[in-house]
C-alpha cells in the first residue's frame, strides 16, 4: 500500500507538532473522590492504558469539558489515546485538537498511533510536558493537491481499515488455535456463575446456610510473601532476558528486558505499584522499588490469581499517587472480600469462575469477530 502511495506521487514528510496541533490543554480533574457517578453523563478519562483510558461516566458539570475527537495523553505513562465522546479529565491528562482539521476515528487512530512511537522515551521519570511535546516531529503522509501539499486523509482511512483488517484475521487464527472459540457454558459454569449472584443475595440459601460465602482475609494470609523491588536507574539498566518491571500501566508496567545482576521473582506473583496499579505475572521478573511482589508458593493456579488480582485492584484504584505512594509493608493489614467454604478460602471456585466468565467474554468476541470477518469478506468480495 505505501509503494502505491508513493508511486501515485505521495510522500511523508516531518512536521513539527505545533504545525499540527493547537496549543495544548490540560484537564483539571484534581481529585477524583469528588467525581459523581452516573449511568448517563460525561465519560471520565485517565492514564489508565486500558478501555481507551475510561473511568466512568459522571454527572459534574463544574469541570472543563472537552469535546470529541481529540487525542489525550497521559503526562507520566507517556501513552496517547484518541477520544470520540466529549470528556472531563485529570490535571495530568493533556489534550490535543488539530490545529486545521477535524479528526474522526480514522484520522484519530493514526495520529494516535504516530504519537505513540515518539512518546515512548516518556515515563513517570520523564514526564510529558506542553513543551516536550513541541520539540517532537511527526512523519505525515502528504499529496499534491494543486500546487499545495496536503496531509493524504484518503491514504490515511486505507491505511486504518487496513491494520483493521490485519488484526481481525489475527484474532481469527488466535482464537482458533488456543480453542478459545468455545464458549458455550457447562452446567459446572453455570452453577458457579450462579452461586456467584448469590453472593450479593442476602436472603439466599447461599448466605443463610454460612457453607458458602464472602469473607475478609488479609493480604498476609493470601499472600505470606510481600517484598518491594529495589532501586535500578535506568542509565544502570542493561540489556537482557529479564523482564523488568517499574510503576505504571503501559505494558503491564515491563519496561524492558534487562541483563543485571537483581533478584528474580517467581512467576504466579501479583505486582502492585505505588500507584495501586495491580498485574498478574506468569512468568519469572525483576521489579524496581516502586513496585511490590506478591506471592504464595503454594498458590499457583492462574485463573485463581486474576481473581485476587481484580479484587485486590479494584479496592485500591484511585487511592494512591505521587502525593500518596503505596508500599507492599503498607498492605499486610489491608482485608478483602474472598469466596470461602467452610470457613476456607475457596480457589477453585475462583478459579472456576474466571473460566466461565472468560467464556462469556469470549463469546461476545467470537461474535464480533465473525461480523466482522464477515463484512470484510463481503467488502472484498464487492470490489
Amino acid at each position: 500500500m505505501e509503494e502505491e502511495f508513493e508511486a501515485s506521487g505521495g510522500e511523508w514528510l516531518k512536521k513539527s507538532f505545533d504545525e499540527i496541533f493547537k496549543p495544548v490543554r490540560r484537564g483539571d480533574v484534581t481529585n477524583q473522590l469528588t467525581l459523581k457517578g452516573a449511568k448517563e453523563g460525561l465519560n471520565f478519562v485517565a492514564q489508565n492504558d486500558t478501555n481507551n483510558g475510561f473511568v466512568k461516566t459522571v454527572s459534574n458539570d463544574e469541570y472543563k469539558v472537552f469535546k470529541g475527537n481529540s487525542i489525550i495523553i497521559g503526562r507520566q505513562t507517556g501513552i496517547a489515546y484518541y477520544q470520540a465522546n466529549d470528556f472531563v479529565t485529570t490535571d495530568g491528562v493533556l489534550v490535543l485538537e488539530p490545529l486545521e482539521f477535524d479528526l474522526n476515528r480514522y484520522t484519530g487512530l493514526f495520529f494516535t498511533t504516530v504519537l505513540l512511537k515518539q512518546l515512548q522515551k516518556f515515563s513517570y521519570t520523564n514526564t510529558v510536558s506542553a513543551q516536550k511535546l513541541k520539540e517532537l516531529s511527526l512523519c505525515l503522509p502528504y499529496k499534491m493537491e494543486g500546487v499545495k501539499k496536503v496531509i493524504d486523509f484518503c491514504f490515511i482511512k486505507k491505511y486504518i481499515e487496513t491494520l483493521e483488517a490485519e488484526r481481525i484475521e489475527t484474532l481469527e487464527a488466535y482464537l482458533t488455535v488456543t480453542n478459545l472459540r468455545d464458549y458455550h457454558l457447562t452446567k459446572n459454569d453455570e452453577k458457579v456463575l450462579d452461586k456467584f449472584e448469590k453472593l450479593s443475595d442476602t436472603k439466599s440459601r447461599v448466605e443463610e446456610s454460612e457453607v458458602f460465602r464472602l469473607s475478609p482475609v488479609t493480604m498476609l494470609t493470601l499472600f505470606p510473601n510481600i517484598h518491594q523491588g529495589r532501586r535500578l536507574k535506568k542509565d544502570d539498566q542493561i540489556n537482557g532476558d529479564l523482564p523488568f518491571v517499574m510503576a505504571g500501566t503501559t505494558n503491564t508496567g515491563v519496561v524492558r528486558n534487562i541483563g543485571n545482576d537483581v533478584r528474580v521473582f517467581p512467576k504466579q506473583s501479583l505486582t502492585i505499584d505505588i500507584f495501586g496499579n495491580t498485574f498478574y505475572r506468569g512468568y519469572e521478573f525483576g521489579a524496581g522499588d516502586d513496585t511490590g511482589v506478591f506471592w504464595n508458593d503454594k498458590m499457583k493456579d492462574s485463573k485463581a490469581l486474576l481473581y485476587l488480582k481484580t479484587v485486590i485492584e479494584k479496592s485500591l484504584v484511585g487511592k494512591y499517587d505521587f502525593g500518596s505512594k503505596l508500599r507492599a509493608s503498607q498492605t499486610h493489614n489491608f482485608k478483602f472480600d474472598v469466596p470461602q467454604t467452610n470457613n476456607q478460602i475457596d480457589y477453585q471456585f475462583m478459579s472456576d469462575f474466571i473460566r466461565a466468565v472468560e467464556k462469556l467474554v469470549i463469546k461476545d468476541l467470537v461474535i464480533w469477530t465473525d461480523k466482522k470477518i464477515a463484512a470484510t469478506k463481503e467488502v472484498v468480495d464487492g470490489v
